[in-house]
């Protein structure tokens, strides 16, 4: 099977909710919070024979790009066993695009512990499941429980993964100071499912 990339569709910042109908119109609808990491959009796509490479926002990795030279080596053994589960689970999906960031020593400047390591890492926040049909081509996207079940705390983005409303979490602070060390950027909103 020939791998897709499938660029990851832009996010939609904080101040500008209230410009966005098909946000406003699910306020009150169930999210979920994580905290945004400081690095670069990256994904992993996987087919289900078990072919993968990564990619970076505009494209599969090239050799020699620098930023990206750990990527690879930064995915780990527990997000491709994920991946196969889910596989395993769901005999209709043919590719998976995990989506996360890719963080650490030399992607970003930033203070999280793992800079001071000298390490990179890779965090999901993602997956859009890919099936093939006779007549037509179909995305599901993994809700906060499918993720949960099937990465572990470690590779998933961290967070309190609060549930929510959105207009619920919009109006708490967001923490001052990142999980994974140093000052926070943020937060994250999805919807629950």
């Amino acid at each position: 099977m020939t791998l897709t990339f499938f660029k990851y569709p832009s996010l939609v910042n904080h101040y500008a909710i209230g410009k966005e109908r098909r946000i406003v119109e699910r306020l009150d609808d169930l999210w979920y919070s994580t905290e945004k990491i400081h690095g670069a959009n990256a994904s992993v796509v996987i087919s289900r024979d078990g072919q993968w490479n990564v990619a970076k926002r505009s494209g599969f990795v090239a050799t020699g790009d620098k930023q990206f030279n750990g990527l690879k080596p930064a995915v780990s053994d527990g997000v491709l066993k994920a991946a196969a589960d889910i596989f395993s689970r769901f005999p209709a999906y043919d590719r998976l695009h995990i989506f996360g960031e890719y963080y650490g020593k030399g992607v970003q400047a930033m203070d999280y512990d793992i800079v001071a390591d000298g390490k990179q890492d890779f965090r999901v926040f993602n997956v859009l499941a890919h099936r093939e049909g006779d007549n037509d081509t179909a995305y599901t996207v993994l809700g906060m429980q499918e993720l949960n079940w099937y990465f572990s705390a470690e590779d998933l983005v961290p967070g309190n993964q609060q549930t929510a409303t959105l207009r619920e979490l919009l109006e708490k602070e967001p923490s001052e100071k990142s999980l994974l060390g140093g000052a926070s950027e943020g937060n994250v909103y999805q919807p629950y499912q």
